[in-house]
């Protein structure tokens, strides 16, 4: 990888700029986003803003996955301010959840991203996250949220998801994490879910909303 970016060098995918997928300038200055109207949901960027769309498309669509590297910190700083501000968590780690995929979705782009950045965050951070098994949920519908109002999405995803193992998630304090959130409906079955199953706290972090 280090020959490849000698070869050819990344570049920040706001503002061309060479050196990184993800240059300082532009993470200091994308612009934060609201509260939603869940107050456990906690996202970190205001996805209308143009700039914002393009780092989630990168990660998302093409591949640049150094740019998890990149909004690690930002995404701790966020999990801080948020477990501080909302629940009391306890002195274990918080235990990782990535929001499940569809299984097309996987084959069309060839990897989850979504699992790529709660990765990334559990090594950068191994004293304060840790994974939860990739199998702990599943998703079973097949339906994606897209274009879907807010009434159709809480019922596209009412059941569209399968526990595993709901041991895994007794007394436990979980941090769902997706890319972004719109209606909040994909989280909020996510989090009746595990509450449901003995979870402890359960919130969520986002990269946009």
């Amino acid at each position: 990888m280090a020959v490849i970016h000698s070869i050819f060098p990344e570049q920040c995918v706001v503002c061309d700029t060479e050196g990184a997928s993800l240059c300082e300038n532009c993470l200091h200055t994308l612009p934060l986003a609201s509260t939603t109207q869940f107050k456990y949901i906690h996202p970190l960027w205001d996805y209308k803003d143009k700039r914002v769309k393009r780092v989630v498309r990168a990660l998302k669509f093409y591949h640049t996955q150094s740019i998890a590297h990149k909004i690690a910190p930002y995404l701790q700083n966020l999990y801080t301010e948020a477990s501080q501000e909302s629940i009391k968590l306890s002195k274990e780690k918080t235990y990782l959840l990535p929001v499940p995929p569809l299984k097309r979705h996987i084959q069309i782009r060839g990897y989850d991203h979504v699992q790529h950045v709660v990765q990334t965050l559990s090594h950068m951070y191994p004293d304060q996250f840790e994974l939860l098994p990739p199998t702990t949920f599943t998703r079973v519908n097949k339906q994606a949220q897209v274009g879907l109002s807010r009434e159709k999405r809480l019922l596209n995803m009412r059941n569209a998801f399968l526990l595993q193992n709901p041991k895994t998630l007794l007394g436990r304090d979980i941090c769902i994490f997706d890319d972004v959130t719109t209606t909040g409906a994909t989280i909020e079955e996510l989090r009746r879910l595990a509450l449901q199953h003995g979870a402890k706290n359960v919130f969520a972090i986002t990269i946009a909303h």
